[in-house]
């Protein structure tokens, strides 16, 4: 929490300047921050391309809500999650909210982290195939396998599920 603090302060100090670059790749790893905490970082970062968290066990979906809400999401490409096990597949239902997240979003990576429901990568995929998502990776989920989302699976590994453009489309495209 110490380090949270350090990076506020740092932040705040920088922002208060009349020009603030504002930075587009964000990678927090192994902090103990919460949900709140994480908010008031998303008015430093309202530009983000590129985001990976991990081992965060107090976080949930919740953190992204102020990231969403306010359209810092807008230019997200690449979301990276590992080791949050309060956060799941119900991040997608929030993220497919706004239609710039939709269609800026390319790839998204989960490994090890909450429940995954097949019908919110389904929602995923709908919302998001006809734009520029490309690859949406689940590693640690071998219960996948086994489903519907199994069959569209680019490789041949129980422990990740790939789904790459064309089985995004296909997965939009089943019923």
């Amino acid at each position: 929490n110490n380090n949270l603090n350090k990076l506020l302060e740092v932040l705040d100090n920088v922002h208060d300047g009349s020009i603030f670059a504002r930075p587009t790749r964000l990678v927090l790893q192994n902090l103990y921050i919460i949900d709140e905490e994480l908010h008031h970082l998303s008015r430093f970062f309202t530009q983000l391309k590129h985001l990976g968290i991990s081992g965060f066990s107090k976080l949930t979906n919740s953190c992204f809500q102020e990231f969403v809400i306010n359209e810092d999401f807008r230019f997200l490409k690449s979301l990276q999650v590992q080791n949050c096990p309060l956060i799941d597949s119900n991040l997608f239902g929030l993220m497919i909210k706004s239609r710039e997240i939709c269609q800026s979003l390319m790839r998204v990576y989960l490994e090890s982290c909450g429940d995954i429901d097949l019908h919110d990568i389904y929602q995923l995929c709908v919302n998001c195939f006809q734009d520029n998502l490309k690859e949406i990776k689940l590693v640690h989920y071998e219960h996948l396998a086994d489903t519907v989302l199994g069959s569209f699976n680019e490789v041949r590994n129980r422990r990740m599920l790939l789904l790459t453009r064309q089985s995004i489309d296909a997965l939009a495209h089943s019923t």
